[in-house]
């Protein structure tokens, strides 16, 4: 016979301790272990204004749309995911575009800028 040394726990919540087996355990007071207490996240204090711009986009696009999107089939999302995506790297390459020529001018001599670039940069 084999002697069971330890049970494995996992987190359901951060109230609950649920044993392998699935019989709950609950710990009074969870404790969140944080390296900086003080520190919060970027994620955490971004995500508010990100949740509004896309809530607004939502809103916008149910305006214009209404639930067709919640209608299409799932290859027709992909379809659109995929476009939206050529979009998003188009545009990428578009502002790279920018910003290179925005280095250039700023590295020309007119601009009292050194060309750092090496020959083939520079083609």
């Amino acid at each position: 016979m084999m002697r069971k040394f330890f049970t494995f726990h996992y987190y359901k919540n951060p109230e609950e301790v649920t044993t392998r087996k699935g019989t709950p355990k609950f710990n009074p007071e969870p404790k969140q272990l944080k390296l900086f207490p003080d520190y919060e996240a970027r994620w955490e204090k971004e995500w508010p204004h990100f949740a509004t711009l896309l809530q607004n986009r939502l809103r916008q696009g149910h305006e214009e749309y209404g639930d067709d999107s919640f209608d299409m089939s799932p290859i027709g999302l992909i379809q659109e995911i995929q476009e939206e995506a050529l979009d998003i790297v188009g545009w990428a390459f578009i502002l790279y575009v920018r910003l290179s020529d925005l280095e250039r001018k700023a590295a020309s001599p007119v601009a009292g800028g050194q060309d750092n670039r090496t020959k083939e940069d520079k083609n």
